[in-house]
């Protein structure tokens, strides 16, 4: 398996550097690694598949039933306050809590993308929800993540 990254746009012998510590832990764990020019890659997803699943008033239909309430305002201005939603959220990021897979991948299979991330969260009760959807062409890797760990597993993965 080969793993395609972007090329420095100033060098094309290099990765780009939001990309590089990808590119070593890739590389580490085994894979072949490749560059391509940004303007030569063609997405996945179109501009419809990349709204449906960025703009949450057109996926939430499909995970209401998972996600909390969600109100849109039409009126100018920013929300009067986050810490409400993100002190309903326990749980972020890596964690030894192992959801029921089942629900997400039943809305998973409703999302009109090929390629998108979920983000799923614990609340503070105990229930699983999602937290949002996202396109998947323009995710990256959590900052704390072990990278060339990552990059280990899924050539395991691939291997096995």
């Amino acid at each position: 398996m080969r793993v395609i990254f972007c090329r420095d746009p100033l060098d094309a012998k290099r990765v780009d550097m939001d990309y590089e510590a990808e590119w070593h832990g890739a590389q580490a764990a085994g894979f072949k690694t490749e560059l391509l020019s940004l303007e030569d890659i063609e997405l996945i997803n179109d501009p419809s598949a990349y709204t449906h699943c960025h703009y949450l008033p057109y996926s939430y239909p499909l995970i209401a039933s998972m996600t909390p309430r969600t109100i849109w305002r039409t009126s100018p201005g920013g929300p009067e306050d986050w810490t409400e939603l993100f002190a309903q959220i326990a749980a972020f990021g890596q964690s030894a809590l192992q959801p029921e897979l089942t629900p997400f991948r039943d809305i998973a299979r409703t999302i009109t993308s090929r390629f998108f991330t979920m983000d799923i969260a614990k609340t503070a009760e105990g229930r699983w929800i999602i937290v949002e959807l996202g396109d998947g062409g323009v995710s990256g890797l959590p900052v704390q993540m072990d990278v060339r760990a990552f990059y280990e597993k899924l050539m395991n993965a691939n291997i096995g």
